[in-house]
């Protein structure tokens, strides 16, 4: 019987690996493997799988792609799956969908498979809005265990943009391929983008006609990532050259000039990107003339984002006249920063509006002038040959500060004269906590322990928002875990904070604390820090498939000093450390040394906010268990033996 087990194991994992290396979709033909699927095998909790996904690009009077997938329905839960929308661009129809095929194929105990077709007038074309419609069909007799597969071709006469092509879906797609028929009698060449890790290594660019990829993990929400689509395996395609009477030409889209032209004539954001008169006189009422470049812009900045409130929503324009907002004090992204333009732009100086894409809404994609890429806009000054970038959105921001959502690497700068991609060179891009400790034993009161923490960048607007809404002990709790002690009462003084108010500066707190052993002893425990850093490792997922990225550079310093009296001496201490994830992207080291007077502790841990490949993941999940391990070391204290 074992044997037997063991064959019919080994029978499926080959069938799997049969299944992504058949080529060709045939319609209706299923494979052993296909019909025998239970399970996903790198992804075994998968309520639905793409069998088999292809695709095949040809030239005739239109450009044409046949579309034809299948589906899996693996689990109860994924039973909507048999409700299909394909939503395409119709452009009045000059774009249309045809030849539309849906079938449900189910297996039946004696093998024999059944087939329900979907008859025409279940298959409905409905028009969603302006130039877009839909084919939408559900499919007969879905239930577990059901096979799913549809084929339709799309023909467009818009050469410019052909739809990309996903490998990747929301469920995991075990065989996905894309073929294109390049010999055509239109003239019409195309550049080929790839996107994600595993096309870029398969293929290079030396003129493929054909694509394929299989065991493609489900594209779903991770944590650590802002935009997983950025990371999907896909194709592009860009019309580079088409040919007329004999002669090829460079296609053009619509110039990044004609984009700049756009957004200014816009009725909606145009008034918002500049120094109109409602703006100008407005800018006059904050007498600026005698101040410095410098002092200008910190005071029109600190103006906009004391008097005017973000409704944290990025894109649009929500007031019909700069008058109204001006008059409601409360709007969009676009909207404030478009007024802190204007004004900087008033009060004379060198100012642009940039737009950006912010992190959670994706890259922009360079060869689209699209103004629909961008979500957001930022002021983009320069004085003295500087460049600085601001947004007015957050009250308790620097000016020289942007929120780690805007922290991407470029811009488009709506220059009229020179319209360009900027890269974006923000002051701040790190979060800093520095732990200082003071740490007294004395014979009769127990321990004397005096804190110090200072907070800079990121870490200290985080620290400004929560004392925004908590209290200093609050805060306190958070930075501070309770202290480990030898069951001793811990009695905490007073909380002080200063800098709340000062956003230029780094915001600091200090606390005393003084504790004693219920029991008189020998021998004292501590950990070198008073708490251990980490309690868990922070990375607790057990894979993952994209990238991975922290919002901000983080650097933690903890320094402590240890005085002991006579008649005492440390006698354990963590050994000293230094450990580094291969391209520097996390740091940790502990250093201990006695001067004479007392014993110096000192620990850094850092990470870079760098997109980090999925194949780093273990290691630095390795790094910090390497970290926790080393904590559970412990400072010992103890009384020397009478001589």
């Amino acid at each position: 019987m074992k044997l037997r087990t063991a064959f019919l194991i080994l029978c499926f994992a080959i069938g799997v690996n049969a299944l992504a290396q058949s080529k060709r979709v045939k319609w209706g033909q299923l494979s052993w493997e296909e019909i025998n699927l239970k399970a996903v095998p790198f992804d075994s909790g998968a309520e639905a799988a793409v069998l088999r996904h292809s695709g095949l690009l040809s030239f005739r009077e239109n450009v044409n792609i046949e579309f034809h997938k299948r589906i899996k329905i693996l689990s109860d839960k994924a039973l909507d799956r048999g409700t299909v929308s394909i939503p395409y661009y119709s452009n009045g129809g000059k774009n249309f969908i045809y030849n539309i095929k849906a079938q449900t194929l189910l297996a039946g105990e004696d093998g024999k498979i059944e087939c329900i077709p979907l008859k025409k007038k279940e298959i409905f074309q409905v028009s969603t809005g302006k130039n877009w419609s839909e084919v939408r069909f559900s499919f007969p007799k879905v239930r577990k265990g059901a096979i799913i597969e549809y084929k339709y071709i799309l023909s467009t006469e818009n050469y410019r943009f052909l739809n990309d092509w996903n490998f990747q879906e929301d469920i995991p797609t075990l065989y996905s391929r894309f073929e294109a028929l390049w010999g055509n009698s239109l003239g019409l060449v195309y550049t080929i983008v790839k996107y994600g890790e595993r096309l870029k290594e398969k293929y290079d660019d030396s003129g493929n006609r054909l694509w394929e990829l299989e065991n493609l993990p489900a594209l779903k929400d991770e944590p650590n990532i802002f935009a997983p689509n950025d990371f999907q395996e896909k194709l592009e395609f860009q019309l580079s050259h088409y040919k007329t009477s004999g002669n090829y030409h460079k296609a053009t889209l619509s110039s990044w000039g004609e984009l700049v032209k756009e957004m200014y004539n816009d009725s909606k954001p145009g008034p918002f990107l500049k120094a109109g008169a409602k703006v100008r006189k407005l800018a006059e009422t904050l007498r600026l003339d005698s101040k410095s470049d410098m002092d200008k812009m910190k005071l029109i900045y600190s103006y906009v984002q004391k008097n005017y409130q973000w409704n944290q929503k990025y894109y649009g324009i929500k007031h019909s006249s700069v008058s109204g907002f001006l008059k409601d004090k409360k709007g969009t992204s676009w909207e404030i920063n478009g007024l802190l333009t204007g004004l900087l732009q008033a009060a004379g100086l060198d100012c642009l509006p940039l737009l950006i894409s912010t992190r959670d809404h994706g890259m922009p994609r360079k060869i689209y002038p699209i103004a629909s890429q961008f979500n957001h806009v930022l002021a983009y000054v320069r004085i003295n040959g500087k460049e600085y970038f601001l947004s007015a959105v957050d009250p308790l921001r620097p000016y020289n500060m942007l929120g780690y959502l805007e922290l991407q690497s470029e811009g488009f700068l709506l220059d009229k004269k020179n319209p360009r991609w900027i890269k974006i060179k923000p002051q701040s891009k790190k979060g800093m906590r520095i732990y200082s400790t003071r740490i007294k034993l004395d014979e009769q009161i127990g321990f004397e322990i005096s804190q110090k923490i200072r907070l800079s960048g990121y870490e200290a607007l985080w620290a400004r928002k929560i004392l925004c809404e908590k209290t200093p002990e609050a805060l306190w709790g958070y930075l501070v875990p309770e202290l480990e002690t030898e069951n001793g009462e811990v009695e905490r003084g007073e909380i002080a904070v200063e800098n709340q108010d000062k956003l230029e500066k780094a915001v600091q707190l200090s606390c005393t604390y003084r504790t004693k052993p219920e029991q008189e002893t020998n021998r004292h425990y501590i950990p070198p820090f008073l708490w251990n850093l980490y309690k868990k490792n922070p990375y607790t997922w057990e894979k993952k498939n994209l990238p991975f990225e922290l919002p901000y550079d983080t650097d933690y310093r903890y320094i402590s000093s240890i005085e002991v009296p006579e008649g005492y001496e440390i006698t354990g201490v963590p050994k000293n450390i230094a450990l580094e994830v291969p391209g520097k992207y996390a740091y940790y080291a502990f250093i201990s040394h006695n001067n004479g007077f007392a014993h110096n502790l000192s620990l850094r841990v850092a990470q870079k906010s760098y997109l980090i490949s999925s194949k780093y993941y273990p290691i630095i999940r390795n790094f910090y268990t390497k970290i926790m391990e080393h904590q559970k070391g412990m400072l010992v204290i103890s009384k020397k033996e009478e001589q």
